[in-house]
């Protein structure tokens, strides 16, 4: 487990840039974090990293927005208004956690609306993004 400050929003692109470079594919990432954390905010500085010139934008209405990258393809899901489980598999989420292509990485907004028993099995990169103030964050970055 890693568990990073971040002053600023400077500070958090760099560190967004870093992470991003990890990414070789096929990866699952679940992002934690109160409204207004940075999440979105996250995925938009990696996704500049994966090369997808597309805005990066919150999919909260839309439940998942899928951008072509030059570097990877990235599926962003915002489970924000999802009660439970059976809500997202009448979309195909499962599809997508379960059978990630090896040229997407999947970032999950409110991952457990789902319920947390959910992703058992499959391997994650749990994100975790706590505000401190109007610019630092606590971000923690645990593999599962």
């Amino acid at each position: 487990m890693e568990r990073v400050y971040i002053k600023n929003l400077r500070s958090m692109k760099t560190f967004a840039k870093k992470f991003a470079k990890t990414l070789s594919g096929g990866q699952i990432v679940l992002l934690r974090g109160d409204l207004g954390a940075g999440k979105t905010t996250f995925c938009q500085f990696v996704a500049k990293t994966l090369k997808i010139d597309e805005p990066i934008t919150s999919p909260t209405f839309t439940l998942l927005k899928d951008y072509e990258g030059r570097v990877l393809n990235m599926s962003h899901f915002d489970l924000y208004r999802i009660t439970n489980a059976s809500e997202v598999q009448e979309f195909g989420f499962d599809d997508y956690i379960f059978n990630t292509p090896k040229d997407r990485v999947v970032f999950v907004e409110w991952p457990d609306n789902v319920g947390e028993d959910y992703y058992q099995g499959v391997k994650t990169t749990n994100i975790t993004i706590e505000k401190v103030d109007d610019n630092a964050r606590y971000v923690t970055l645990e593999e599962k």
